[in-house]
């Protein structure tokens, strides 16, 4: 569920149907924006595109895109994280290969476990957060313009005394730091 700034419009994930809704507040009309209730996992025009139990979305009103946490199964390839672009009404896969699975890598090799919420820094659009406490870690999805999606998730921290405070992205050469709490 994500409601504009300007309170105006509430987008949300319709799970059972496989669609993203948006109820305009003033006209008090919901309509659909993406899916065409098929459950499965296509990209392309938002009214033909399908999804497979969206079920988190995040508005990024700066770059007008919604994000998109498809839940997936395990028997399905299609745990992915989606975006809909609100200018040109396509949807597309930002992150994962449909395997629910944890894996670390470039976009469309990364995997995606079940995730329970989806979020992006306002201050910097180009960075998406997933919640994914079943395994304990906040998973990060940095879009750059010219190069692949990464995916990068904090450790858990293997003893009580030690705090990741930063993670490195796949394919950089930094470690991960700990400090200790005070």
């Amino acid at each position: 569920l994500h409601v504009t700034e300007d309170g105006t419009r509430i987008f949300f994930a319709d799970r059972s149907a496989n669609k993203i809704r948006m109820h305009n507040t003033t006209s008090n009309m919901v309509t659909t924006v993406a899916g065409s209730g098929a459950r499965s996992t296509m990209d392309g025009p938002a009214t033909s595109a399908t999804f497979y139990f969206p079920i988190y979305i995040s508005l990024n009103e700066q770059r007008n895109m919604l994000y998109i946490s498809q839940m997936g199964s395990s028997s399905s390839d299609d745990s992915k994280v989606r975006r809909l672009n609100l200018n040109s009404f396509v949807v597309e896969s930002l992150a994962g290969d449909g395997t629910q699975a944890n894996l670390d890598g470039p976009g469309s090799s990364a995997q995606i476990g079940q995730s329970f919420g989806i979020t992006h820094l306002p201050s910097n659009a180009s960075h998406i957060f997933l919640a994914q406490p079943t395994i304990g870690r906040l998973r990060g999805i940095v879009e750059f313009p010219d190069t692949p999606i990464v995916i990068a998730s904090n450790a858990p921290s293997t003893t009580p005394s030690t705090v990741p405070s930063t993670s490195p992205v796949s394919g950089s050469s930094a470690s991960p730091t700990t400090a200790s709490p005070t």
